[in-house]
């Protein structure tokens, strides 16, 4: 992970504003920067949180959860028990931005690909870029392909719904491993249906592979597999952009 605002200090400080349990071990926190009207980031770029414990300074990596919009507030997905028991006025150390996934420049059609927390970054992007639409004439076909165990670990699923409702160029593949006989939606890992939505967004070949940018973050494993699936379909690396965590 590289990159970032280099007009930023390396820590600085911000204020916890509000939370909200995602699931046993998820946290959603929206924060805001103390002592600057706006923060200003790039869709997909990550800050890492700097703590004090057990007397030594730990530090752990997050993906900004929404896009930019002009203050200086933010969300990140917070997991685990790095920061305990959050409370509303809190402050913490904070260092970034930072990172290189980032949405291509000029933009293209795009599938998007995420697993459980993996879908901050794609969250920020997908906002940022249907946002940017609304000021073009053109609009590109964007498909998300979000998958998770249950449906309960299904992050803004409703949010992405409403998003398809809106968007008509927007599709949302919701996807469970570990369905119940309830569910009617796509079943297995994500990436199994990764072939589909390349088709959707319309798999025309260029000069160098199918023009269709794919962007994906997830688990070691799963961005191995979905990397080797697109290089096998033709896919040129500058159009395989991916972020890892664990």
């Amino acid at each position: 992970m590289s990159g970032g605002d280099r007009n930023r200090p390396a820590g600085w400080t911000a204020r916890l504003v509000r939370s909200e349990t995602m699931a046993p071990d998820v946290t959603r926190m929206e924060f805001e920067v103390a002592g600057q009207p706006s923060f200003d980031f790039r869709p997909g770029q990550y800050i890492s949180m700097v703590r004090e414990r057990d007397g030594e300074r730990a530090r752990r990596y997050y993906s900004i959860a929404s896009a930019p919009n002009g203050t200086n507030r933010f969300e990140l997905f917070v997991g685990g028990s790095f920061v305990a028991e959050p409370r509303p006025g809190m402050s913490v150390e904070l260092e970034g931005p930072a990172g290189n996934f980032l949405l291509r420049d000029p933009l293209r059609k795009s599938v998007f690909l995420a697993h459980g927390t993996g879908i901050a970054p794609i969250r920020a992007m997908l906002q940022h870029l249907l946002a940017e639409e609304q000021q073009t004439r053109e609009r590109l076909p964007v498909t998300l392909i979000y998958g998770a165990r249950t449906r309960e670990c299904l992050y803004f699923r409703e949010e992405f719904e409403a998003i398809e409702q809106r968007h008509a160029n927007f599709r949302f593949y919701p996807t469970l491993s570990r369905a119940g006989s309830d569910w009617s939606g796509r079943k297995g890992y994500a990436q199994t249906h990764l072939g589909e939505a390349i088709g959707t967004a319309g798999e025309a070949t260029g000069n160098g592979g199918p023009e269709v940018d794919v962007y994906f973050c997830g688990c070691r494993e799963m961005v191995a597999e979905v990397r080797a699936q697109l290089l096998q379909r033709g896919f040129d690396e500058e159009a395989i952009i991916h972020e890892k965590y664990g």
